[in-house]
């Protein structure tokens, strides 16, 4: 039972924190926040997806890492070093 309490808070974690990207995301200014946000939701994604051992999930949620990564690259990152 605490085991399923865990996935539930896990969840609802992972969904708070994909509307709060899908939020900001929006805005030319926080765009690069929200990639970030996005980014440490697919993370999250992938725990839970091999936990439960949704591989193909799992796999999708890590070229979503990958795409949100370029994201914050290209609207955080790229000022500073380029």
């Amino acid at each position: 039972m605490a085991e399923a309490t865990h996935s539930k808070q896990f969840e609802i974690v992972i969904a708070i924190l994909g509307m709060i990207g899908g939020g900001i995301l929006p805005f030319p200014e926080l765009i690069g926040w929200g990639f970030v946000v996005f980014a440490i939701v697919n993370f999250l994604s992938i725990i839970f997806f091999v936990g439960r051992k949704m591989y193909w999930l799992a796999a999708l949620a890590f070229y979503f890492v990958v795409v949100d990564s370029i994201g914050i690259w290209i609207h955080l990152l790229q000022k500073f070093f380029i």
